[in-house]
């Protein structure tokens, strides 16, 4: 097939770009046609050079609403899908979803919709009514896609009670490649992990608080992600004497080797769809300790450890019962490997996301 992808920017690079790059190599190794369009720069993209991949940056595509700007962006959409020909266009992120969708409506090529950030759109503490523009575009772009693929359970029922695109749904589980780097949690020293970007959305302080109260154990901290908040939180682990214990690594790329060295996972965080991270975690075959929101619950219960939101003392606790405890880090790390492979593998998203595509493209 011929597949163009679309996202609002490669810049940042969170979740939802490394879903797009993912399924980029994916269907190109497949022998699919492959465009990526993104807004922004893309100095950061993660698919330069990749295999089989054609990327076109759509400086226009902004984040922030700039109605000039806006309207270049769908003209150089629109002339960017009309040359490549696409049999659909797969868009992810607000504004792509519109814009780019609008774009490829106006030349009669389907589009499949992908919202990573609708749950904070559409549910507290990020809700539509303190946005009405961005809701409303995304409400919009979603019922005018042919297809809205959901990555959870969660994000399906949110959308069902949302009213949102109604017919238009497909739950296609998200997935991602398998990895050799395997952990050995009870074989390693007292070294946790996370992957949380530097945003309010994700929940630096709780997690920094729980570190906080655990300063007696002899626990060391990797943390990756970048984002404007990085610098609070170095200020923040400073000030309580904790910055030569967490090392924060920002848009290092060698997340899976450190997994496969750690101990433990953790992830603090307000409001999540569900979170790349959780997945590589048990991939990697580690023990998870995560807040209880959106879909991370779907993830790992019965195989992790889930606590509530901006709650440090349950956090703390937590992750103080696992180091501890070395035989049951064992069993968790397991537990959590076995639900990846049963659930989350790249292969059947793809085949998956394949027969939504040959879908649309015939009822086009």
């Amino acid at each position: 097939m011929r597949i163009a992808l679309a996202i609002t920017h490669f810049d940042d690079l969170g979740g939802a770009q490394a879903h797009v790059a993912a399924l980029a190599r994916a269907f190109a190794a497949q022998g699919d046609q492959v465009l990526v369009l993104h807004g922004g720069a893309g100095a950061a993209s993660p698919l330069r050079g990749a295999p089989g991949v054609e990327v076109q940056a759509v400086p226009a595509l902004l984040r922030p609403v700039a109605p000039v700007a806006d309207l270049r962006a769908i003209w150089a959409l629109r002339s960017a899908i009309r040359a490549f020909r696409p049999d659909v266009v797969h868009a992810h992120s607000t504004k792509a979803i519109f814009y780019a969708g609008a774009a490829a409506r106006s030349l009669g090529v389907p589009t499949i919709a992908t919202a990573h950030g609708w749950v904070a759109l559409l549910t507290p503490p990020f809700s539509p009514a303190a946005r009405p523009a961005v809701a409303a575009a995304f409400r919009i772009g979603m019922a005018a896609s042919d297809r809205v693929v959901c990555l959870s359970d969660h994000d399906l029922r949110v959308a069902r009670d949302s009213r949102v695109a109604p017919g238009r749904l497909v739950h296609v589980p998200i997935g991602i490649a398998d990895c050799a780097a395997q952990s050995r949690p009870d074989a390693v020293g007292p070294r946790l992990v996370t992957v949380a970007r530097h945003y309010p959305q994700k929940d630096a302080t709780t997690l920094v608080q729980a570190l906080d109260a655990m300063r007696a154990l002899p626990w060391q901290l990797d943390w990756f992600g970048g984002g404007p908040e990085l610098e609070r939180t170095r200020r923040h682990l400073t000030a309580l004497g904790l910055h030569d214990r967490v090392r924060l690594r920002g848009d290092d790329p060698s997340v899976a080797e450190v997994l496969a060295e750690s101990a433990v996972f953790v992830l603090a965080t307000h409001a999540e769809g569900l979170p790349i991270a959780i997945l590589e975690a048990m991939r990697a075959g580690l023990p998870i300790v995560a807040s209880d929101v959106g879909a991370v619950g779907e993830a790992i219960a019965g195989v992790g450890t889930l606590v509530p939101a901006a709650a440090p003392a349950p956090l703390a606790n937590a992750l103080r019962t696992l180091l501890l405890d070395p035989a049951l880090r064992a069993e968790r790390g397991a537990a959590a490997r076995s639900r990846y492979v049963a659930r989350y593998r790249e292969g059947p998203m793809l085949d998956a996301l394949r027969q939504v595509y040959r879908s649309a493209a015939r009822s086009a």
